[in-house]
């Protein structure tokens, strides 16, 4: 086993950093900090606090690399004030890696995570305070993995005060087998908030929930046993599930609360089953659209709308 870590600090810093057992922590105000680990059973951590309070100038970013197996990369950012760039990447190849982003109360933060292996483990969590004095307002997540068996999660909460006009993105992107994917944006409101997850291969589920403003969700499986879920409860409100046959076993449903609405569900072919239920309020020249699209086998669909405005649906089989 071999570890390397490089620590870069500005401002008031305290680092620590263990070598046995490859185990790294840094504690720090304004700071980057990288740990670069080979081999397996590793364990890193990174645990910035990026209060910046007189708008120095800087940043915060963390950086933990991890080549082998069974190995855990953690980072910890948190209490931002917006006036410094916050960045946090875990890139890890092998099997059985668990990777962990928190980013608590900071503002346009930005987290990916990389992972190459099988039953690798991602989850982003950028949310506020227990204490809400800090918003965590148009934060950026993206996980990206390849192989068998992994599973990915980003969730997002109070991810766009509702005085702002910022952004809030998760993005999931799995290339393999029996993947899982998961994300959650709950918002004060989330505002601009838009959910993105592609898999490719067989046993794939994907979950995608939103709560408030513009919305947008758009899954993508490439095929076959297929489940995707979405529900907005919903403003602006959009939709879209695309499941591909030769044999998905697809099921796809999408949920839709109140205002705009359209959602597509789009399975060509497989054993299918399909389902749209929208509660209406519409407008924004009037909508609240559903298509389903099934070009055949087994099929079963079913649209529910509901409430005011332009409502109008469509099933192809």
């Amino acid at each position: 086993m071999q570890t390397r870590h490089k620590l870069y600090l500005n401002a008031i810093a305290l680092a620590v950093t263990l070598a046995f057992g490859g185990v790294g922590t840094t504690y720090a105000g304004n700071n980057d900090a990288t740990i670069d680990q080979t081999g397996g059973g590793n364990t890193a951590t990174i645990d910035q606090t990026t209060h910046n309070p007189f708008n120095a100038p800087g940043g915060a970013t963390a950086d933990i690399t991890q080549n082998g197996n069974i190995n855990a990369g953690t980072i910890v950012q948190d209490n931002g004030s917006g006036t410094i760039p916050i960045h946090a990447t875990i890139n890890s190849n092998g099997d059985a890696n668990a990777a962990t982003v928190v980013q608590r109360g900071l503002d346009n933060a930005s987290a990916t995570i990389d992972q190459t292996g099988n039953l690798n483990t991602a989850t982003i969590t950028q949310d506020f305070p227990a204490s809400a004095t800090a918003f965590a307002d148009g934060d950026t997540a993206s996980i990206s993995q390849t192989g068998t068996a992994n599973n990915a999660s980003i969730h997002q909460m109070g991810t766009s005060c509702g005085l702002c006009n910022d952004h809030t993105s998760a993005s999931i992107d799995q290339q393999g087998t029996s993947n899982s994917a998961a994300v959650n944006q709950i918002g004060f409101p989330t505002q601009r908030t838009t959910a993105t997850v592609h898999q490719n291969g067989t046993l794939l589920v994907a979950t995608v929930n939103q709560s408030g403003n513009d919305n947008t969700a758009t899954v993508t499986q490439t095929s076959a046993s297929n489940v995707a879920t979405v529900n907005q409860n919903a403003m602006n409100s959009t939709a879209t599930v695309t499941q591909s046959g030769a044999i998905g076993q697809s099921v796809a449903s999408v949920n839709q609360g109140g205002a705009w609405n359209e959602a597509t569900i789009l399975q060509p072919a497989s054993l299918n089953d399909a389902s749209i239920v929208q509660s209406g309020v519409g407008t924004g020249a009037a909508p609240n659209v559903a298509l389903i699209s099934q070009a055949s086998r087994l099929n079963t669909a079913s649209i529910s709308q509901a409430g005011g405005a332009g409502n109008h649906a469509t099933i192809r089989q």
